[in-house]
């Protein structure tokens, strides 16, 4: 994995400034002492902007493309509900355009929002240095909604980004965790091609108002998406079910505060 890190980032440096580059994270967070989550997050980066969004975001939008995301509840009604069997995020969708920053939710096909939040991060550059993935990489630590988090970036590899809204740094940011070790980033693969993820078609809505929709969808996703339907029995039946097991309760928020 080394090697195979080392070799394609050599493949690409000399053209870096000129070049799309894709990266690949592991996000890990503990849910309770004993247990934790994995999944696979994709950093775009682009010259004017750069978007942090879930591997399995894009597999399900892919989907949605050649009409895979729509089964039959009842005899009138179709629900937006992936064929396979869907994950759900963990973390927000993130876009960093323009000097600005933007949360986007994108929890069914049928919801696009996005919204602007200010990321404020002041980073203290340390002495500490430490080798990953064949890379040297130096210490950083800052804050970020109540947490404090110590990162290992790369100035081999010149991009002032990383892993959800962490950035900033002189160097692209390898590894990132929180001084509790319950939320850890990854880089594991850089790659010249780019799944080009439209950031396209979100609605731009106030932050409070934003947060407000989704715990009405957390609440009850199909009353707000679709107002007008009125669930049989069995159907509802097996709406509380999927509910159940998409919303659970956050017990280890990565934001502690707003």
């Amino acid at each position: 994995m080394k090697k195979f890190l080392f070799l394609a980032f050599t493949f690409i440096y000399g053209q870096i400034y000129a070049q799309d580059i894709q990266f690949e994270y592991e996000y890990t967070k503990s849910l309770d002492s004993i247990n934790s989550k994995t999944q696979h997050y994709i950093l775009e980066y682009h010259k004017n902007y750069h978007y942090f969004y879930g591997k399995d975001t894009y597999a399900l939008d892919s989907l949605s493309k050649v009409n895979d995301t729509r089964i039959v509840i009842t005899h009138n009604m179709k629900i937006p509900v992936s064929k396979k069997k869907q994950k759900r995020d963990i973390l927000k969708n993130f876009l960093y355009e323009d000097g600005k920053d933007y949360f986007m939710i994108s929890n069914f096909t049928v919801l696009k929002i996005k919204y602007e939040d200010k990321i404020n991060l002041d980073w203290k550059l340390e002495e500490n240095t430490i080798e990953y993935l064949g890379y040297i990489c130096n210490q950083a630590t800052t804050e970020y909604a109540g947490r404090r988090y110590i990162a290992w970036y790369t100035k081999k590899i010149p991009i002032s980004a990383g892993p959800y809204v962490f950035r900033g740094l002189p160097g692209l940011i390898v590894k990132i965790s929180d001084t509790e070790n319950k939320h850890v980033f990854r880089l594991t693969e850089i790659k010249k091609t780019l799944n080009n993820f439209s950031t396209e078609g979100y609605k731009l809505i106030a932050k409070e108002k934003a947060k407000e929709l989704q715990t009405n969808i957390e609440n009850d996703p199909i009353q707000m998406l679709l107002p007008d339907f009125q669930p049989t029995p069995e159907t509802k039946k097996r709406l509380d079910e999927l509910k159940k097991r998409n919303f659970k309760k956050d017990t280890n928020p990565i934001e502690l505060i707003d």
